[in-house]
């Protein structure tokens, strides 16, 4: 009952997002994201809490997911910005607890949504549940929310140990493969003592072939900022190609990264 009615409530919250807006001093801000769908949401009556994925479409995996928070004042109908929270994910196998890996920030975006990148990082199955928890301040009163999530397995995300630390690397880029350069972008969270940060000291070479040639004009990852790196690749023609990406931590080389791409068309 309580799933169903979770369900109802982040459809009307979809048709009321795209319709109402917010009153601020002399301005009206038109509630409407369309590049962001809802994944689950809270109703405490005064005040709601919606969780959104920037995506055209949902599509929570493994791996590094795009998320937002937004707590919105019901009665006087305005997103709430100023507010403290923290956020936790974990799925039970068995009768372990695990934990993934969030690094919410309490700073609103020009939307007035918090981010909270997400990763979950272990499935069993095809499909896990995992829950996501809200610890929050609200009119000086307490609150710890949870919602439950469905995680689809992705066979592109990939980890491995080195030195006693578990890596995690989420290919983000390219989405789909096409004739020409490409952004070839990744995520990479560590591991230890179970405790989860951003891995931000990699250096990376890189190489693209299709077993018989190999392309030039590509360029390695290189670290942005929060387990970020971004890099290019080229690719000439359509047929299977292979990304490898080697990993490197003060001059050792830890991990050889494989990303399979298949171009069918021309377009």
């Amino acid at each position: 009952m309580e799933r169903l009615k979770s369900i109802i409530i982040t459809f009307l919250l979809t048709l009321i997002l795209l319709g109402c807006s917010d009153e601020e001093g002399d301005k009206t801000i038109l509630i409407n994201i369309p590049n962001y769908v809802p994944v689950s949401s809270i109703d405490k009556g005064d005040h709601i809490i919606v969780l959104f994925q920037k995506s055209e479409k949902l599509t929570i995996t493994e791996g590094y997911n795009d998320l937002y928070l937004m707590f919105r004042d019901e009665k006087k109908q305005l997103k709430v910005t100023d507010i403290t929270f923290s956020t936790k994910t974990y799925m039970m196998t068995g009768n372990e607890l695990y934990y993934g890996a969030t690094f919410p920030d309490n700073k609103a975006n020009s939307l007035k949504i918090f981010p909270v990148p997400t990763y979950f990082t272990k499935s069993e199955n095809n499909i896990d549940k995992w829950f996501f928890e809200i610890t929050y301040k609200y009119k000086n009163k307490e609150y710890k929310e949870t919602m439950q999530i469905d995680v689809s397995s992705n066979i592109f995300f990939t980890d491995f140990t080195y030195d006693n630390k578990e890596y995690f690397i989420s290919q983000i880029n390219p989405i789909n493969g096409r004739i020409g350069v490409m952004d070839f972008d990744m995520s990479i969270i560590e591991k230890e003592d179970g405790k989860y940060s951003y891995s931000n000291n990699f250096t990376t070479t890189i190489k693209v072939t299709d077993g018989v040639i190999e392309t030039n004009n590509n360029a390695a990852p290189i670290f942005i900022k929060d387990g970020f790196y971004k890099g290019t690749i080229y690719v000439p023609n359509i047929g299977g190609w292979e990304v490898e990406c080697d990993l490197f931590l003060d001059g050792v080389e830890v991990y050889k990264h494989y990303y399979p791409i298949l171009i069918k068309t021309e377009q």
